[in-house]
């Protein structure tokens, strides 16, 4: 079938002017007589971090070296360490010991609080453990490195150190000065305390988030304050959510928000790991914890993402995953008051996801990935600001003085197209260049090429810089003597609403003030974060600033490389210097579908004269109207067989009628049906219009699977655009009724005339066959494996071991949450304690605000089963779930369809984590998301 989407969104270039087409030259002057200052900040961030794991010897220390990370983040795991600890219950899972009662484990930190840390930490430092991730073997990577400043140490504690206050004192105090002793070439500027408390280890000792996330604010208010106190040059940072917390508006709610609010000292800098979210939507959520920090009158917090990375371990990512962490590297670059540190997840390892890593090793050589050859081109970036001047649209460019005697410009082609670019330096004619050393690094399908060159005799070559798609190059002046301060600097400020994360399906008003009006050197814009909760509804909405409307499609949104559907926008709007006022009112108008405003804000942005701010202007403003406006309808589900419309709409801003075409890229076995769209369309000016094709899946899939329907506009005077809608479909999933009465038994006759779903993963093959009458879902599970099923330890585990579990959907809504008629069942072929009888329970959720939690787990002893173990191993089953139990109105007949999902745990016996394979709906873990689970029709 197709691949997992790989959404593209069209380009808007955050300084947009005025685009033009593949091939023509557009000069890029840099200008280092003029500096930028960007909400305070006029510093090249130390955005380029590692982590530090593993093995790099021999030749890697030299790649390392030519990268020049600024710093990285290393661990001390003390208990689990040969420190004489004692073992807690979260260590004995990880490292396979035996577990203790949580009495047992109390009293197990207790004595671990007590000991000597100034010994143990000392020890552990300066002896080391032969383990290719001890302490000491990173802090000698890091010397052999050159590593020095920016380095963020990780260190583990649970939640019984909000017993021991002074323990978890001595604990840090011990470490930093260990470290100090044995490692004094390092500046420890960030400490790390817990590593994802968001997840069961920290989280699952408490009866509810809130107690966990209350405890971890007054285990990090205690500590913060004693480094504040004895170790001032350190920042505790955190809490180090995961990105599935981060960027979620349960997360949000949970996490975030109270820890901005209730930390006792106001939080400089903002831990989380992030995976997978565009550049875009990333910076959209970090201004919305900005604003949310100042909506309490606190300062704004930066970001420091401990953990980052690309579709983790999937070596078909690679040249992705280069355009991906280049869109975050320049949007970083761009905001350096949001973003401080990005550590790459991981430096490297010599086993497990090696594509994950800059660095991996294979035979035995360590060689570099797509992110390495980033990292390189992009390694002098260092130093203060400078302005650069750029009419190209599609080339986003960056310049900065790495060193007195040095003068860097960085271009990137975030575009889909070539792009030839003509480079300035802007250097006076008596400044002595010494050499000019230019390097470039880009993606070609999922490999990186990579060029280093010394132009320093060939000058032309700046005046016609080729730029594939995704390309970084720069350009590294080196002088003579000094490069001057620069002349002049220019500001950019922004104001935020202290309207924050406010959901909206009608309007919403928002209020904005600033304490100056635009200059004749500046320029003005609204930003703006938005999400939507349902995509299927998003076509954009309508702003009004101090009355003046401004309508929205979403491919206005900057472009960005997401693995999912896209559903939160980032968005700048140029305003005319007439409307700003002191106070402004920002409305959203709503056309009926459910938004979220994530931030607004208003930015007043300095240019180096009132004419480049004139000129620059224009640009945006002509850019505007020649850039047609689009949006691709989601298409939502498809059936095998049956066809669905695909809607595209098309807005000309321009006053007079354009010319464009349409281009339809569907994935294979989806074929478009209907009267095709001629070769070259008209729209008339300031009016729209929609083409409509029906789509439709012919060849049977196997099992639910997602692709991207690509849509490319092309107009004269603009970029191509392409727009893409996620597609889902769905094979043909019947479930026959049946008269005779279900007796449990796996060898009934019924079952013999049943078509099994069958499925297969990490050597285990399981068959699924369902069948239904009036009071029940019948379902027949056969698991065959060289295993035998192990009992759960207790019912709120009973996923650890070996399950099935029901995720069933009466009215097939496909929401992205639970809804009032989704639930969660499982049967366990084991009961607890080895019972013969098998385990059978549901999950119980609630939702909360805009997060659904799970509450409890209890038995159902209405869901009736049988299980029989298998002499050749595995087990066979036979459930029948009442549909009363779901919905006591609910009355099945033939043609209904519900949402279906039946998923298969089991525990490997070499880690004891479970295995969740989805058997029905699209691969993976079908209890994060009810719109992933497939469709059953009632026969």
């Amino acid at each position: 079938m197709f691949s997992p989407a790989r959404c593209i969104l069209p380009v808007v270039c955050a300084a947009a002017s005025t685009c033009y087409a593949s091939g023509t030259v557009k000069e890029i002057r840099v200008m280092p007589q003029v500096g930028v200052k960007i909400n305070g900040f006029d510093e090249v961030q130390p955005i380029f971090n590692a982590n530090v794991n593993g093995s790099s010897r021999g030749e890697a220390i030299e790649l390392v070296r030519d990268i020049r990370l600024n710093g990285a983040r290393a661990f001390l795991w003390t208990p689990f360490s040969k420190v004489k600890a004692p073992m807690t219950p979260w260590a004995a899972k990880q490292y396979k010991g035996q577990p203790v009662s949580k009495e047992e484990a109390l009293d197990a930190w207790d004595k671990w609080y007590s000991q000597d840390f100034d010994k143990s930490v000392e020890e552990v430092i300066s002896r080391g453990v032969e383990s290719k991730g001890s302490q000491q073997y990173q802090l000698k990577l890091f010397k052999e490195w050159g590593l020095t400043g920016n380095l963020i140490f990780h260190t583990q504690v649970d939640g019984s150190a909000d017993r021991h206050p002074e323990g978890v004192n001595r604990y840090y105090g011990a470490y930093i000065d260990a470290i100090r002793r044995h490692a004094p070439w390092l500046n420890v500027d960030f400490i790390q305390v817990t590593n994802e408390p968001n997840y069961p280890w920290w989280s699952g000792q408490f009866k509810s988030t809130k107690e966990s996330v209350d405890t971890w604010i007054r285990v990090f208010n205690r500590l913060d304050s004693f480094l504040r106190e004895k170790y001032p040059e350190t920042r505790l940072i955190g809490p180090c959510t995961a990105s599935s917390e981060a960027f979620s508006w349960g997360g949000f709610k949970n996490w975030t928000r109270p820890v901005l609010r209730d930390v006792k000292h106001p939080m400089e800098f903002f831990n989380y790991h992030l995976y997978d979210v565009g550049a875009y939507s990333h910076l959209a959520w970090m201004e919305m914890f900005q604003a949310e920090a100042e909506s309490y009158s606190r300062p704004r917090p930066q970001a420091v993402v401990t953990e980052i990375n690309y579709e983790l371990g999937n070596k078909d990512a690679e040249g992705n995953r280069f355009l991906w962490f280049a869109q975050h590297i320049f949007t970083a670059l761009d905001n350096p008051d949001k973003f401080s540190a990005l550590s790459y997840h991981l430096l490297a390892y010599p086993n497990g996801f090696n594509h994950a890593y800059i660095i991996m090793e294979k035979d035995g050589k360590f060689i570099p990935t797509g992110p390495y050859w980033l990292y390189w081109a992009m390694s002098s970036v260092r130093g203060r600001y400078l302005y650069v001047d750029t009419n190209n649209s599609a080339v986003r460019a960056f310049a900065c003085s790495p060193a007195p005697k040095q003068l860097l410009a960085c271009l990137f082609n975030d575009g889909v197209k070539e792009q030839v670019a003509g480079l300035a330096s802007g250097l006076p004619g008596t400044a002595g260049v010494e050499k000019v050393i230019k390097r470039i690094a880009y993606p070609v399908g999922q490999a990186v090429k990579h060029q280093e060159e010394d132009i320093t005799r060939n000058p032309d070559a700046l005046s016609r810089l080729v730029l594939p798609p995704g390309a970084i190059c720069t350009v590294n002046w080196v002088l003579h003597d000094e490069l001057p301060a620069p002349e002049k600097t220019v500001c950019e400020r922004g104001y935020y609403s202290r309207t924050v994360a406010s959901s909206f399906n009608d309007d919403l008003a928002a209020s904005v003030s600033v304490d100056k009006l635009p200059g004749e050197d500046e320029n003005a814009f609204l930003r703006l974060g938005v999400y939507n909760d349902d995509p299927l509804f998003a076509k954009g909405l309508t702003v009004q600033f101090n009355g003046h409307e401004m309508p929205i499609f979403w491919n206005q949104a900057p472009e960005e490389l997401t693995v999912d559907n896209r559903t939160a926008y980032w968005l700048s709007l140029p305003l005319e210097d007439t409307w700003v006022k002191k106070d402004n009112v920002v409305k959203l108008l709503c056309p009926g579908a459910s938004y979220r405003l994530m931030f607004i804000s208003v930015v007043l942005r300095q240019y180096p004269s009132a004419e480049i701010a004139k000129r620059m202007m224009e640009g945006i403003k002509d850019n505007q109207v020649k850039e047609i406006k689009a949006t691709v309808e989601n298409i939502g589900p498809i059936m095998f067989g049956e066809a669905r419309e695909l809607v595209v709409t098309v807005f000309n801003p321009s006053p007079s009628p354009r010319q464009f075409k349409l281009n339809f890229d569907v994935p294979e076995d989806l074929v478009l049906k209907g009267v095709d769209i001629p070769q070259s369309v008209s729209v008339q000016g300031s009016e729209s219009v929609s083409f409509k094709r029906g789509i439709i899946c012919e060849t049977p899939p196997d099992g639910v699977v997602e692709g991207k329907v690509a849509v490319r506009i092309a107009s004269p005077g603009m970029l191509e655009k392409e727009l893409s809608s996620i597609v889902t479909v769905y094979p043909e999933l019947n479930a026959t009724k049946t008269n005779e009465p279900v007796n449990l038994n796996p060898d009934q006759e019924l079952w013999r005339d049943v078509k099994p779903i069958v499925f297969e993963a990490t050597g285990i093959k399981t068959s699924t066959e369902l069948r239904w009458d009036e009071n029940f879902l019948y379902a027949r599970i056969a698991v065959h494996g060289d295993f035998q099923p192990q009992a759960s330890d207790s019912i709120g585990g009973f996923w650890i071991k070996d399950s099935i579990e029901f995720f069933i959907d009466l009215n097939n809504s496909k929401g992205r949450m639970y809804g009032k008629d989704d639930r969660q069942f499982f049967v366990c072929p084991v009961g607890l304690e080895g019972a013969v009888e098998p385990l059978r329970g549901h999950v119980v959720r609630e939702q909360r605000g805009d997060f659904v939690e799970v509450v409890d787990t209890i038995s159902e002893p209405r869901i009736q089963a049988s299980s029989r173990l298998e002499k050749e191993g595995g087990y066979s089953m036979v459930c029948a779930i009442p549909w009363k139990i779901i919905s006591p109105d609910f009355k099945p007949v033939k043609g209904t369809r519900i949402g279906l999902d039946v998923a298969m745990n089991h525990a490997r016996s070499t880690d004891n984590i479970a295995l969740h394979t989805s058997i029905i709906g699209l691969k993976g873990k079908p209890y994060l998301r009810p719109d992933k689970w497939g469709i059953l029709t009632l026969k």
